[in-house]
């Protein structure tokens, strides 16, 4: 297993995920180094969004310190989004730890990254959370997680909001999520769309449409208190994606009807008509007597191939 397992883990910042993982491994018993995979300060953050050509500057310094940083030793070596790494970065830590297992978790659609392909080869170990990738690219399918499984007894839980939503800005999802709201204003909504006050400025975005945004990101805690407390989840992927995102799975885990524009979620085992209403972009109607029919459980066993000790067992092959 993963016992005394050293494990340098290098992913991106997003929604604590990262730090969910590295929770869990050590729980296993393994010793893991986490380090983000861009450059963490305030300064260069900001550069990231708005002065790219001085970002490259921050980022290769970032990571030559991080070299420096490492230990001597590593079991495993897993990295989410390594398109995010400088070009020399992957052949100098295959250099650096010739017998290590080097594991990649690709948990974005291949296609809206195209240098992210590039890297597969460094890797003994590639996984990714779309089947038309894997096919295409050969590689292992594995959908993501979620972490806590609600236990409570479904009948006693008060539900607040019968749709929950949360989000970053995108000037596509903006544009559905008022459409959505537009086609049914019986239906009590709760969303937090989450925009940058200095993006919301640069994108000329009406003053308007300014309650329908949030400045502060959610934490992770808080978003799964707000999926307890409703009846569905909505979830709106970008237009070009096609695999599941994390909050289908987290879904799962509470034990909240799903409202998604993603067709794709037809073709997976744990589809259910009665928990899960695919609508239309154009014409995002959510139907009343869906929303109204009570959630039907799945099997214990089905919803544990979803719960992240199973994820990180696959990929780390255990």
């Amino acid at each position: 297993m993963l016992k005394s397992k050293k494990i340098l883990f290098i992913a991106p910042e997003f929604f604590s995920y990262s730090v969910l993982i590295q929770k869990e491994l050590e729980s296993m018993g393994a010793l893991v180094s986490l380090f983000s995979i861009r450059p963490t300060s305030l300064i260069s953050k900001l550069t990231g969004l708005y002065l790219l050509h001085k970002y490259e500057k921050i980022k290769i310094k970032y990571f030559k310190k991080l070299l420096i940083n490492f230990e001597k030793h590593y079991d495993y070596i897993l990295i989410i989004r390594a398109d995010l790494l400088p070009d020399d970065f992957l052949p100098k830590l295959i250099a650096l730890y010739p017998e290590t297992k080097f594991i990649q978790y690709v948990w974005d659609d291949i296609d809206l990254i195209p240098n992210l392909s590039d890297s597969f080869k460094y890797f003994n170990r590639v996984l990714s959370y779309n089947i038309f990738d894997c096919e295409k690219h050969k590689l292992i399918f594995r959908p993501f997680f979620f972490v806590d499984q609600k236990s409570s007894d479904l009948k006693t839980v008060f539900r607040q909001y019968e749709i929950f939503f949360i989000g970053s800005f995108r000037a596509d999802r903006l544009a559905l999520l008022e459409k959505i709201l537009v086609k049914n204003p019986q239906i009590r909504f709760y969303y937090h769309l989450y925009i940058n006050p200095i993006t919301f400025f640069l994108n000329k975005i009406s003053l308007r449409k300014r309650t329908l945004f949030k400045f502060h990101k959610m934490k992770y805690s808080e978003m799964i208190k707000m999926m307890n407390h409703s009846i569905a989840v909505l979830d709106m992927q970008n237009i070009f994606q096609n695999g599941l995102t994390t909050r289908i799975f987290e879904a799962l885990g509470a034990r909240v009807k799903i409202v998604t524009t993603n067709r794709n979620i037809l073709d997976y085992e744990f589809f259910n008509s009665n928990n899960i209403l695919v609508i239309d972009r154009n014409n995002p109607i959510i139907e009343r007597n869906w929303l109204d029919t009570p959630y039907e459980e799945y099997d214990k066993v089905l919803l544990n191939k979803y719960h992240i000790n199973s994820w990180i067992s696959e990929v780390f092959d255990i």
